[in-house]
Parts: C-alpha cells; sequence; structure tokens
C-alpha cells in the first residue's frame, strides 16, 4: 500500500542508484551522449500540468503540486512551468529504455523557478511506439532544493 498524507498517494523519492542512472547517461557507442530525441518537437501538454503537476486535488499529483508551488510555479500561470520543462527536455542528458508504451527517457536536471530559485528534479518522457514526438509523462525532485 502506498503511504498517504492528507488522501494523497505519495510517491517515493528515487533512489541514489536510480539518480545516479539517470544522471551517468546512457552513452552511445561512440561515447557521445544521449539527449533527447526530438526535443525540438517535445510536447507538454498545458492539461498536464494544470490538472497533475499542480493540482492538489489529484490523487498522484498533490505532493507535486505543493513542491511546484513553493517555488513560483502557479496553476493560473502554467506556460511558465511548461516552458521550463520543454528547456530541460532539449538541454539535460537522458537515459533511453523500452517500455510497454513505448521508448521512455528519464533525465535529472535543475529547474529553474519564478522565484529565481533552482530545483532538482527528474523528467520523464515518452515516445509512444517509438516514435517522434516526445510526450511529457512526469517530473519530480530529487533534491527540495539548491539555491
Amino acid at each position: 500500500m502506498q503511504p498517504s498524507w492528507s488522501g494523497t498517494r505519495i510517491r517515493r523519492s528515487p533512489t541514489s542508484a536510480e539518480i545516479r542512472a539517470a544522471e551517468s547517461s546512457r552513452r552511445r557507442p561512440d561515447g557521445s551522449v544521449m539527449q533527447l530525441p526530438y526535443a525540438d518537437r517535445a510536447v507538454v501538454p498545458l492539461e498536464k500540468i494544470t490538472g497533475y503537476l499542480l493540482n492538489d486535488a489529484h490523487p498522484e499529483g498533490g505532493g507535486k503540486a505543493a513542491f511546484f508551488r513553493r517555488f513560483g510555479f502557479r496553476v493560473d500561470r502554467p506556460h511558465v512551468l511548461q516552458v521550463e520543462l520543454l528547456r530541460l527536455a532539449r538541454d539535460i542528458d537522458m537515459r533511453e529504455a523500452e517500455s510497454a508504451y513505448g521508448l521512455k527517457y528519464v533525465g535529472v536536471g535543475m529547474l529553474n523557478s519564478p522565484h529565481g530559485r533552482r530545483a532538482r528534479i527528474m523528467t520523464v518522457w515518452i515516445m509512444r511506439q517509438g516514435q517522434p514526438p516526445p510526450y511529457f509523462v512526469t517530473a519530480y525532485p530529487v533534491l527540495m532544493e539548491i539555491r
């Protein structure tokens, strides 16, 4: 059973091994670091932000909503978080894995907040059936805050 807090399911924090794996990135045979393929076409639907990441009432997103709000992200301005997630899609190293839904990409990066602070988060993206564009799946804190 998942732990709960005020009726909201709390996602466990990533383990140090998961963080190291995401940060080390999968390297191609030529030794280059893998970036998110088609990052310039990445999709972060505003509904995913307002209905999930910044939604206190969402069974899995409620804890995330409190986290992102502390950094100044607001449900009435979802495009601010959308722009930052799209920047991370272009900038951070990713680890690729196959999933039942397509190719999954996981990466850790620094999120710049409207309050000027930075937060280390893990982002997950999927290319459905292995086809572009990559779609945003989720994001969650790795460390609560880095100043």
